[in-house]
């Protein structure tokens, strides 16, 4: 097992994450598996376009930022980011990857609970997923509905 890496929590969610590797091409899409303020994993299914080892990447996503109400917002985010590691999980590979420049918040750092905050982003999350990316269908495969 590898030991952890990040100087803060992660924060484990299931949005979409756009990667490129130059500004010019057209974005791939993943779905998050985790950010902290200094790096994210998440899945892909591009073999072919498959980032590679050390490579740098364009990376936007959101990250949800909670109210102590529990309602939530997102923020987003534009991060070049170096590849770390990929790992092969069946047909999927799981890319981490380092910020250039860290974020300018702690995502895991919230001001309600792990457990609140794991609910209202099972609760709610399938909605924002699918109206920020129609044809991402995050309930069955990672591959454009």
């Amino acid at each position: 097992m590898t030991a952890e890496k990040r100087s803060d929590q992660r924060l484990r969610y299931r949005w979409p994450v756009h990667f490129s590797q130059k500004v010019e091409d057209t974005p791939s899409r993943g779905r998050m598996v985790d950010v902290s303020s200094t790096g994210a994993a998440f899945l892909c299914s591009t073999p072919d376009d498959c980032p590679r080892l050390g490579k740098a990447l364009i990376c936007r996503f959101s990250v949800p930022r909670f109210g102590s109400d529990i309602s939530f917002d997102a923020a987003s985010f534009k991060r070049v980011a170096r590849v770390c590691r990929i790992d092969k999980i069946g047909d999927l590979r799981r890319i981490a990857v380092q910020f250039i420049t860290p974020l300018p918040l702690k995502p895991d750092a919230q001001p309600i609970s792990k457990y609140d905050r794991t609910y209202k982003l099972i609760t709610e999350s399938r909605g924002l997923v699918a109206a920020s990316s129609p044809q991402f269908n995050p309930t069955t495969s990672l591959h454009p509905s």
